[in-house]
Order: structure tokens, then C-alpha cells, then sequence
């Protein structure tokens, strides 16, 4: 194990560089120390062969770095205490477990892998001493049929899908607002180009308000529902 280890960072140093290493290997410790205080297990990455659910516009677990939810959080963090965060691939539940910690008023998680949904109460379970809201689901549902909350405010995603399942979700956003008019903000984790981001930008209705970079190659999207949608 200490061999192997050894010899992943050689070849981690021949091939980026003394700094770029140093980088790497210092975040991939901060991650642990985190997951340690929190008492749960949500790092893994896991592809959608292991998970059984292999499609062209979905994309497997991947989760939120720590860092980057943080330098997220000034985006998320909510204005009144009667906002309603809701997760979009919710995965292991890291992104529904920190925003949690947030003073919302109800935190969901929409997540298609039962086994992956299973997992994520149970990440919830272990740390629930450290959260601020008491109202948390997981939900084990297709996103592209999950009906929207009357009340949800802030969604959040991790570039889980695109394409048709996208199309579905931001349609049935729309409706959520045209039913109820409120301020919406959409937080999007994405790579600086993605077709995720794209498609968002040629829907009418959804406005790109922030731009902001993160680590390791990823940016922080921020769209609003447009106040004028529904006249």
C-alpha cells in the first residue's frame, strides 16, 4: 500500500510538476479531514456501470469538493428562514449534508440510485448532531419527473445530466414558478465549457447573474428565474 502510494506520487511529480503535486495531494487531505469531522463517507467516485444505470446524458457520482462548496456558499447561503434547497444528483448526500448546515428551512435530495439514495440517509444519520435544519429527504426519484416544490428557492447541481433529462428538469422548474412567482436561483458546479451550461444559457427565462472560478478546473454558474417569466 505505502509502495503503491509512494510511486503514485512519483509519477505524480514527473508528470505536473513539485507545486501542482503538493496541490493535489493538500486538497485530497483537507477532503478526508472533512469527511472525518462530519463522520461520513462521500468521496467515492463511481461510475453509472457500477450503478447500473448507464445513459448517454446522465454522469456518475462525482462529488462536491469541499473548497468549492465553500466558496460556493455565499451564493447559497439563504436570505429568509423560508428557503428550500433541493440537489439535483444528490449522490452520497456530501452537497445536501453542507448545505444543511445551512439555516433552511427544508433540504432535498433527488437522487435516481436506490443504492446511492440509501447511502446518503445514512451519511445524514451520522452527522445530524452537526446540522442547523432538521427538515432533510433524500428522495430516490427520476429528476426528469420530480415535480418541484411550491416553495424551493435555491437548486443546486454537480453537472449530474444533460441533454432531455436537463430539458424536463428546467420545464418543470418554469412551472413551479409560473404556479407560484418567487425568486429562484439556480447554483451550477459545472467545467468551464459544459453543455450544461449552454443549454441553460439558450432557455428562455433562466439568466446568467455570476461567473465565479473554483478549484481544479471547475466554475461556479449562477442563473435566476426571470421575475417576468410568468406575465
Amino acid at each position: 500500500m505505502l509502495a503503491s502510494s509512494v510511486g503514485n506520487c512519483i509519477k505524480s511529480v514527473r508528470r505536473h510538476g513539485l507545486l501542482s503535486t503538493i496541490t493535489l495531494y493538500w486538497s485530497r487531505l483537507r477532503e478526508r479531514m472533512h469527511e472525518r469531522h462530519l463522520g461520513i463517507r462521500s468521496g467515492e467516485i463511481i461510475s453509472l456501470k457500477e450503478l447500473g444505470l448507464e445513459h448517454e446524458e446522465r454522469r456518475g457520482h462525482y462529488p462536491t469538493q469541499f473548497n468549492d462548496f465553500r466558496l460556493m456558499e455565499k451564493f447559497l447561503r439563504p436570505e429568509t428562514p423560508n428557503e428550500v434547497f433541493i440537489d439535483y444528483g444528490a449522490g452520497l448526500g456530501r452537497a445536501v449534508i453542507l448545505a444543511a448546515m445551512l439555516p433552511f428551512k427544508r433540504v432535498i435530495g433527488i437522487e435516481i440510485s436506490l443504492v446511492l439514495a440509501e447511502r446518503a440517509r445514512e451519511n445524514v444519520s451520522q452527522c445530524q448532531s452537526k446540522l442547523r435544519c432538521e427538515d432533510i429527504k433524500i428522495v430516490n426519484a427520476d429528476a426528469a419527473t420530480f415535480e418541484v416544490p411550491a416553495d424551493a428557492t435555491t437548486i443546486f447541481f454537480n453537472y449530474p445530466f444533460a441533454g432531455t433529462i436537463l430539458a424536463n428538469v428546467l420545464d418543470k422548474i418554469r412551472l413551479s414558478y409560473e404556479q407560484r412567482p418567487r425568486p429562484i436561483k439556480l447554483i451550477c458546479n459545472l467545467p468551464p465549457e459544459s453543455a450544461f451550461r449552454d443549454q441553460i444559457c439558450r432557455v428562455e427565462g433562466f439568466e446568467l447573474q455570476r461567473q465565479v472560478h473554483l478549484g481544479e478546473g471547475r466554475q461556479c454558474f449562477v442563473f435566476a428565474v426571470r421575475r417576468g417569466l410568468s406575465d
